[in-house]
């Protein structure tokens, strides 16, 4: 399938008085074709990685409930990871329980065990084709595996679902920065900020972006923004060649000292 359903939201949303909490407003879906397929080749990469902390499998996206006691008491030796248990204790009930299948995945990527991973999540979206937290992990694997169309079709399925899923638009955003695709990474960044202000990697991808496009004030103002929200990572600041004609300015200098002072 070279063209999937995009179902995604702009940067469109209601303020009903001075105080009121800022909520994304879901696009229509469009048709409009993935960015990755055979047809639509990879553009210039960046220079670097984008600064991507959300990527991989390192922290359980737990269910909100969970109904079988002996599946419940698996996410405790997920919690204490211990891997194997929770891989023997998830087994049994994996067929038919989709909250077992997603455990047993996350257990199986953490023993390295990838394509039983990718089995398990894709039998947890069979038995629950709503489960986002297991599409949201299998698009973490392909992008692991650097297949991003198969990464970027499972998180849009995720926004398809749940467009306020901000970790799903960060890591499509990150497809599509690391890819060249500057425009719709731009705008996806900005829908995580929408639905969490307090993001601090968005703005920091943000302003990489500004800075790609030769615009050294927004680039400023977007890290600004990325070191109120606790960005932390100084030497990657200080490193990303990106950055580089924005740490030329005096403005940049005087970020630094006021949020890194030593």
């Amino acid at each position: 399938m070279k063209y999937l359903l995009l179902s995604l939201m702009f940067g469109l949303f209601l303020q009903f008085t001075t105080h009121a909490q800022v909520k994304p407003k879901p696009l229509n879906i469009a048709n409009k074709p993935a960015k990755f397929t055979n047809n639509n080749p990879l553009k210039t990469k960046t220079k670097t990685k984008p600064k991507d902390k959300k990527m991989g499998l390192g922290v359980l996206r737990r269910p909100e409930s969970i109904e079988n006691n002996d599946v419940a008491n698996a996410y405790s030796s997920l919690d204490q990871e211990s891997w194997e248990t929770a891989i023997d204790q998830l087994d049994d009930f994996s067929e038919s329980d989709p909250d077992a299948a997603f455990g047993l995945g996350f257990a199986y990527y953490q023993e390295g065990e990838i394509d039983n991973a990718i089995a398990a999540f894709e039998q947890a979206v069979e038995l629950d084709p709503n489960n986002t937290d297991a599409l949201f992990g299998l698009g973490l694997i392909y992008v692991e595996q650097d297949n991003y169309e198969k990464a970027e079709e499972k998180f849009i399925e995720v926004l398809s679902i749940d467009p306020e899923d901000a970790e799903a638009w960060y890591e499509l955003a990150f497809l599509y920065l690391d890819s060249g695709y500057y425009e719709e990474a731009s705008m996806f960044f900005e829908n995580v900020l929408l639905i969490n202000p307090d993001d601090p990697d968005a703005p920091y991808e943000l302003s990489r972006l500004h800075a790609i496009n030769g615009n050294t004030e927004a680039a400023l103002s977007s890290l600004e923004m990325a070191f109120k929200n606790g960005f932390e990572d100084a030497t990657f600041v200080l490193e990303d060649p990106d950055l580089e004609e924005v740490r030329s300015t005096e403005t940049f200098a005087e970020l630094m000292n006021m949020y890194f002072p030593d």
